[in-house]
């Protein structure tokens, strides 16, 4: 045994440039794969403690209805419940903020503001020394995305008022965590200073709600008891319907907090399973060279009475021993960057990430990686089996080759340089098959990290139609906003208007029944960003739009006829469409408001969605509406949704970045490898070419289009196949979400902008390593041994 470890140690000696790409490549690969499978098994974990730490609540209800009571005494009759807890809060659904004097970085947000109350039970808030009459305690998102410390000045525009708040501790709260999930800032100031802003504020005063938290039995299903609280709250409570409810369940939030960041390690645990691909074509290449290389010694230790069995055994010991050492050293760097990435963990889930040493995902991305490798390596080398004594010591068959020339050099068109570098791929199709198709990967890898980029993070249009999400270009609401639809339609800057409700509603087939949210649309066919997967969207009031992941439940097709029970009795509906959508985990309807009315009597507009004519600003609109109607609301929807995606910007600007600085990292990595292998090599026969007439520089022109030809042709054929591969990737990383197509694109640019850099950076590094032939001496060359 001692013996075959020795000549491992030494063969490893030999090849030091295959050792150390090897060795990067797989901690590369080792460490994504630690970082992603760590994030995903303990995501769930980290929103446990969470909700375990603050006793929170697991169903939460924000209402402006004043039949308290009434509502009180609904919750408290549910068999399922087993404490209630009431507060206070100011809804408002437009509120302007900024930090410190960053006036030009203004946002808008809908905001809950609540008094800090010592005695909150459900989701506690932390306790602050020394709180001041302006302390205002934001969530935890608002430190980890925003940049927001202990001690910065918070600016709020508050109807008339403007305020400045100093942050004084941040907020752990599932329900609130992230923008992502649900579209609402929860702060919590002083009591004092709430009772002073609702006295002195309309718009404040106007905006106030009662706040209900619900903690369930043990193994209630959340969901279910938030789709019956619903129903019975409308059907019992008529006047409920009429305000802009906001209510949550504990399992929905956990789950909607956690998808963006499970999305995102998806993503970069598919990019570390390309790496390993790499390395994998990598060590079988490395395997056969080495063995080609050496048939010479290799025939010495088989005359000697070395076995091919033992041979094998020699290099399985070698590529797992980097394999080893590498996984070793990645799950030690996983560990030392968990700083960093907690930070970048907890800017997705909004709650503060502290997780120790995750010794479960260390151990199976030992085994993964050691398994693969030693796979890998035991098939390659079974070619040992194949080689005779004699074969190997005559140096091999292999290095003779009686075939006609391809490329002969006295009648090839192309350039010397060229045609010597095109006989040398000839010559060894093998290596460069797999040259081909780690650049192949690399470009696909590359490719799809910018055109995520450009979907989602920089141009965020085709995400938001893709899931769904109508913005318009303000949203207006306010007490009889119905009636002041014509007048705001009226206005100049106005190209279209769209009022909009939304209720819980039941829906019934044969053998299925469920509760789902309902968009109603005055005129559904205005919608711009509404992705229909079968049928259109509703002109009547007896149709209605499923979802597709509802669609799935329920086992409906296109046509079928469904009851639907809202507030009266049961109405058959036709089902006329299918679209997606992201929120509420993918379930949801629509109908018009002509069939709201049919349903609940009335469907009252809570909002209207204004859409501008070109060459008019949200400000104008803004200026012009608040002096007709001082009381209502406007957001700037688009502005909104920015900061609400921001997060998912940097998110995916993170994965486009790590994907292009890697795939330059391993494109540099093998092709020093391959052009110092080849000048080890061949260093006699440059000596030769030299002493023909051969310049340097036709040398190294020579050198570096032995790789870059394959290497162009496998970046160009990588940025072509992920055109064809990114919509797949994305529906599948989304079909969680209920998103089932996707129509995203790449740009020209950035498939350009792929390939220039795989191969700038190769050429290079051919250019750098192969300079080495300017020293070369063709004397001293013939006369070596």
């Amino acid at each position: 045994m001692y013996r075959l470890i020795f000549i491992a140690k030494n063969n490893l000696k030999k090849k030091k440039s295959d050792v150390a790409v090897l060795f990067f490549l797989i901690m590369l690969a080792a460490l994504l794969l630690y970082v992603s499978i760590s994030v995903l098994t303990h995501t769930k974990d980290i929103i446990q403690n969470v909700y375990d730490k603050t006793n929170s609540a697991d169903f939460f209800l924000s209402s402006g209805c004043e039949k308290v009571e009434e509502i009180t005494s609904v919750l408290e009759e549910q068999p399922e419940v087993v404490e209630l807890e009431k507060g206070k809060g100011i809804y408002l659904l437009s509120l302007d903020y900024y930090k410190g004097a960053e006036r030009n970085e203004e946002k808008g947000n809908s905001f809950l503001i609540q008094p800090i109350k010592k005695e909150q039970k459900m989701n506690t808030i932390p306790e602050i020394e020394n709180l001041q009459a302006d302390s205002i305690l934001l969530p935890y998102h608002m430190k980890a995305s925003s940049g927001y410390r202990i001690g910065d000045t918070i600016h709020l525009s508050i109807g008339e008022t403007e305020k400045d708040y100093t942050e004084s501790g941040f907020v752990e709260d599932i329900f609130f965590s992230t923008l992502l999930n649900i579209d609402c800032i929860q702060c919590y100031i002083t009591d004092e200073e709430y009772q002073k802003l609702v006295e002195e504020e309309s718009v404040a005063s106007s905006g106030q709600v009662t706040v209900y938290r619900v903690i369930l039995q043990e193994g209630t299903d959340t969901m279910d008891f938030e789709e019956k609280v619903s129903v019975i709250l409308n059907k019992e409570i008529p006047e409920y319907a009429f305000y802009m409810n906001m209510m949550m369940d504990m399992d929905s939030m956990k789950v909607g907090n956690a998808m963006m960041s499970n999305i995102i390690m998806g993503i970069i645990l598919a990019f570390s399973l390309v790496l390993i691909a790499v390395a994998l074509i990598i060590v079988r290449f490395s395997v056969k060279n080495f063995i080609k290389g050496n048939l010479k010694n290799i025939g010495i230790l088989m005359a000697i009475g070395y076995t091919a069995k033992q041979l094998i055994f020699v290099s399985m010991v070698e590529m797992l021993s980097i394999a080893f050492f590498g996984s070793i050293i990645a799950i030690l760097l996983g560990n030392i960057l968990s700083k960093p990435v907690g930070n970048m963990e907890a800017s997705f889930i909004g709650l503060s990430w502290n997780p120790a040493f995750d010794a479960k995902a260390a151990f199976i991305v030992g085994i993964i990686v050691c398994i693969v490798i030693w796979a890998v390596t035991y098939f390659a080398s079974h070619i040992y089996r194949k080689i005779s004594v004699l074969e190997a010591m005559r140096g091999g068959l292999a290095t003779h080759n009686f075939h006609k020339s391809s490329l002969p050099l006295e009648k090839c068109p192309l350039p010397q340089g060229l045609t010597l570098g095109c006989k040398s791929i000839l010559e060894e199709k093998a290596k460069y098959i797999a040259i081909f198709c780690i650049t192949i990967l690399l470009s696909i890898a590359s490719s799809t990290g910018f055109a995520l980029y450009q979907n989602f993070g920089k141009n965020t249009d085709v995400l938001f139609k893709m899931i769904s999400l109508e913005l318009g270009d303000a949203i207006i609401s306010g007490d009889n906003i119905e009636e002041k639809r014509e007048e705001i339609e009226d206005l100049e800057m106005i190209s279209k208007v769209n009022s909009y409700n939304n209720d819980k509603i039941t829906i019934y087939t044969e053998e299925e029944k469920t509760t789902v949210a309902c968009e109603f649309w005055d005129t559904p066919e205005k919608i711009d960003n509404m992705s229909m997967i079968e049928g259109k969207l509703p002109e009547y009031d007896n149709e209605i739009v499923v979802s597709m992941t509802l669609k799935r439940e329920l086992g409906i097709e296109l046509g079928d006829v469904v009851y639907v029970e809202g507030q009266q009795e049961k109405e058959d509906f036709v089902v006329c469409g299918f679209n997606q959508r992201m929120a509420g985990l993918g379930r949801g309807t629509l109908m018009t408001m002509e069939a709201g009315r049919r349903l609940n009597g009335e469907s009252p507009t809570m909002k209207i969605y204004a859409y501008l004519k070109d060459g008019y600003s949200f400000g104008d609109l803004e200026e012009k509406i608040l002096q007709k109607f001082p009381n209502v609301t406007i957001l700037d929807s688009k502005a909104t949704a920015a900061n609400i995606t921001s997060t998912l910007s940097g998110g995916m600007f993170l994965i486009c970045l790590v994907f292009v600085g890697i795939t330059v990292f391993i494109v540099f990595l093998v092709v020093n490898l391959l052009v110092k292998t080849k000048m080890i090599s061949e260093w006699r026969q440059y000596g030769i070419y030299k002493a023909l007439g051969f310049t340097t520089k036709q040398l190294i022109v020579q050198t570096m289009m032995s790789n870059l030809p394959v290497i162009t042709a496998g970046a160009i054929t990588g940025g072509i196949l992920s055109i064809y591969i990114l919509n797949p990737f994305v529906g599948f990383c989304l079909s969680t979400c209920g998103i089932f197509e996707c129509d995203l694109s790449i740009q020209p640019i950035w498939f350009l902008t792929s390939v220039i850099i795989i191969v700038t950076v190769a050429a290079i590094v051919s250019f750098s390593c192969s300079f080495k032939v300017r020293k070369l001496k063709p004397i001293e060359m013939l006369n070596e041994e």
